[in-house]
């Protein structure tokens, strides 16, 4: 049986308890593994045709934007996107 979480219940993933500014700074070479990675799930997410920003609020130097909206998709530096994520870096 798998889990799910909600934005507002990232608190209760054990693998965030404690993690402190790790999940920020490792959030940005997670998304660019995972787009490198040339799975076809993440092909697929083109189809999504929008764009992410990842706003790190407490530390701004870690945020980033996936471009979701070409193929392939791409992690850059912060850019206006259609969607903006806020999170602090113990999220």
């Amino acid at each position: 049986m798998s889990e799910r979480f909600f934005a507002d219940d990232v608190s209760a993933r054990p693998a965030v308890r404690g993690a402190g500014s790790m999940l920020a700074a490792d959030l940005r070479g997670a998304a660019e593994q995972a787009l490198a990675s040339g799975r076809h799930a993440i092909d697929r997410l083109s189809h999504a045709a929008t764009s992410i920003t990842f706003r790190i609020t407490d530390a701004p130097e870690r945020s980033f934007t996936l471009l979701l909206d070409r193929r392939p998709c791409v992690v850059v530096d912060p850019e206006p996107a259609e969607i903006e994520l806020r999170l602090r870096g113990d999220q």
